[in-house]
């Protein structure tokens, strides 16, 4: 049977800021006596620790996992040294990448991608083709 140990440790408030990642396999070897469910049923035991380490990221990772000290693993749509670079791809065009494949534009465009400008008023008989610009169809001005 797996399961999942987990474990607690306290640091002084000096280390308050690291993520301490720790990774344990165990082997438990279970035996009794050849009678079950006896009164006289005997339990005995055996735990092997076979590796343990603890990794410590300063500071700490954002999206990710301390997998080395010092040495962050991002989650999917993440990078940089922290893992607090969101990706977007494709990339947005009029904005900045606030979170994986999530575009904030700037004043003046719009869609996910922040490719299409936006007119104030309206382009009536012809097209906006950058914030606040339209080209206007043959025969209007």
């Amino acid at each position: 049977m797996l399961g999942t140990i987990s474990i607690s440790v306290f640091l002084c408030p000096y280390f308050e800021n690291f993520r301490i990642s720790a990774s344990v396999d165990i082997i438990i070897n279970f035996e009794r006596n050849e009678t079950p469910c006896s009164s006289k049923q005997t339990i005995a035991h055996r735990i092997i620790i076979k590796k343990f380490w603890i990794t410590v990221c300063d500071p700490a990772c954002i999206n990710g996992q301390c997998t080395s000290p010092n040495h962050c693993s991002c989650s999917s749509g993440w990078t940089g040294n922290l893992c607090d670079i969101p990706i977007c791809d494709p990339v947005c065009l009029n904005g900045q990448c606030t979170s994986p494949n999530k575009c904030s534009c700037s004043p003046g465009w719009m869609d996910n991608l922040c490719d299409i400008p936006v007119c104030d008023p309206v382009c009536l008989n012809g097209q906006c083709t950058s914030p606040n610009n339209c080209s206007c169809s043959p025969g209007w001005m």
